[in-house]
């Protein structure tokens, strides 16, 4: 006996869901329908992403459930101003395989998607590339991919650059790459930054050993991470990976103000021990930080950990625009 539901398997409405389904669109609000038919609790035959009473993705399961043949899947970060799809094929078992590409649309009300391809200039020579990668017959990433940074958005278009091995590890030198907002050509990221009155240059990225761990000396983008003319928010953390993917000893915390310059300076960091923790004193930024050229909002927290990793004493909040104390708190062993 079928169990067939025509309607409303996922609906989002100002970034929250119902109780099942994900989250796709968190910046406008919005309404992303998932219709298709039930048989014994299980998804059959077709199914599609319907957006405005318009069908902009999906693809068709077979009699276990299991996705099978051509698919477009909305990707994890789908923005309103900077939707992504990802289109590629399933085998007769719901793994991914083959070539899966990225399409995107820049504008919300035009929901023309085309491929993304991606100028890219590496050491002043110009590349072309397509955004995605391939699946071996296991449904494991392997070969050359270009991954979209997870708040990928028209104001922050960037990428990560790398290879899979064989066993879907990532492997060896990961390059962060970013295209300013109309602009079309992808930079690998050059990070100026200056410490002690002393310039350094750091690729943005790093470098994963054979088992897919991070090693060595990192540049990693803060997870909301973009690009706005003046109104931008670029901070960055500096620091180095043991072979036991942990973080270890001194890491920086950087930020650049765009409207004064493109050089990132420090404005906190700290130490992690072997095993990861966070240990001493530590400067860190107030969940609300803003790089925008008008906000007050540059707020960090002079901190301190024991041994354990465990906040302790008095933690103050300080204005960096203001240059003064703000509040405290205060953490017992």
């Amino acid at each position: 006996m079928k169990n067939i539901q025509l309607m409303l398997v996922d609906t989002i409405k100002k970034g929250k869901s119902r109780d099942y389904g994900k989250i796709y669109s968190q910046t406008i609000q919005t309404q992303i329908f998932e219709t298709g038919e039930y048989s014994n609790g299980l998804r059959i035959g077709k199914w599609n992403y319907m957006h405005e009473h318009k069908m902009i993705g999906g693809g068709s399961y077979n009699q276990y459930g299991q996705k099978q043949g051509k698919w477009i899947e909305l990707g994890e970060g789908f923005y309103a101003n900077g939707n992504v799809i990802q289109f590629g094929e399933y085998n007769m078992n719901g793994m991914k395989v083959g070539k899966w590409d990225i399409m995107y649309c820049d504008s919300y009300w035009d929901r023309k998607f085309k491929y993304m391809q991606i100028l890219f200039i590496y050491k002043n020579i110009q590349y072309m590339s397509s955004g995605g990668g391939s699946y071996d017959q296991e449904g494991k990433k392997i070969g050359k991919w270009i991954e979209l940074f997870e708040g990928y958005n028209s104001i922050a278009q960037v990428t990560y650059n790398g290879e899979y091995n064989m066993n879907g590890m990532k492997v060896g030198r990961w390059d962060v790459m970013y295209c300013e907002q109309d602009q079309e050509e992808y930079e690998q990221m050059q990070i100026l930054v200056i410490q002690k009155n002393i310039k350094y240059m750091y690729s943005g990225g790093g470098s994963y050993d054979q088992e897919g761990k991070k090693i060595g000396k990192w540049v990693e983008l803060d997870k909301e991470f973009y690009f706005n003319g003046e109104n931008s928010k670029q901070v960055i953390y500096c620091g180095e990976y043991n072979r036991n993917n942990m973080k270890v000893g001194r890491w920086d915390i950087m930020y650049c103000d765009r409207y004064r310059s493109n050089e990132f300076q420090d404005v906190g960091g700290g130490s992690y021990d072997q095993e990861g923790k966070k240990i001493g004193k530590w400067v860190e930024l107030a969940e609300w930080f803003c790089c925008a050229k008008y906000s007050y909002l540059q707020d960090v927290y002079k901190s301190k950990y024991n041994m354990k990793g465990q906040k302790i004493g008095v933690w103050v909040e300080w204005g960096i625009k203001q240059n003064k104390k703000k509040g405290e708190k205060i953490y017992y062993d």
